[in-house]
Formats: structure tokens, C-alpha cells, sequence
């Protein structure tokens, strides 16, 4: 038995998270969580977000702020370019049960 799981867990949080002064630009809060085998990870998702990164901001030691990309602030495009973008990135194929 591997001392490792095969999968990597991310979670992240995004909106606010106190409930006495509610923001009414943005009243939600998300906790969102992605869960993937490694080995797609480092297939897939690793050279697909480097790239991104390249392309939007000539490095890829860029963060990618969700607001930015949302609003179409700082050096991000806008959302719809970025969804254009990554749905060029080829998928791969879901494994059979």
C-alpha cells in the first residue's frame, strides 16, 4: 500500500464569510473544493494553467485572481476569451468504469 493517495484535494473560498456586514456587490460566500488523480493533474491541468499563464501575462508565475477574470480587470481578458480559450485545451477521454 502506497504511504500517498493517488488523488490531490484543492479547496478554495471565494466571497465573504462574516454574516454581520454582508458586501451587496457580492452577498455569497463559496467553498468549493476539486478533487483529481495526480497523474491527470500533471498531464492536464499543470501545462494547460502554465500556458494560460504565458499567453495572458507573458510569465507563469502570474496569480489568477477570480475577480480580475470576472471583471475584466488588471491584465486579465475578459471571461468569455478566457472560456474560448480553455475550451480549445484538449480534454482527456473519461476512463470506463
Amino acid at each position: 500500500m502506497s504511504e500517498f493517495s493517488d488523488h490531490i484535494i484543492y479547496g478554495d473560498e471565494s466571497g465573504d464569510h462574516g454574516l454581520k456586514s454582508i458586501d451587496p456587490g457580492y452577498p455569497v460566500f463559496v467553498l468549493a473544493f476539486c478533487v483529481m488523480a495526480k497523474a491527470d493533474y500533471t498531464q492536464w491541468v499543470v501545462p494547460a494553467v502554465q500556458e494560460f499563464r504565458f499567453d495572458v501575462r507573458s510569465h507563469d508565475s502570474a496569480i489568477l485572481h477570480a475577480q480580475e477574470i470576472r471583471k475584466t480587470t488588471g491584465s486579465c481578458p475578459t471571461l468569455e476569451t478566457n472560456m474560448t480559450y480553455l475550451a480549445g485545451i484538449p480534454r482527456p477521454k473519461p476512463k470506463e468504469p
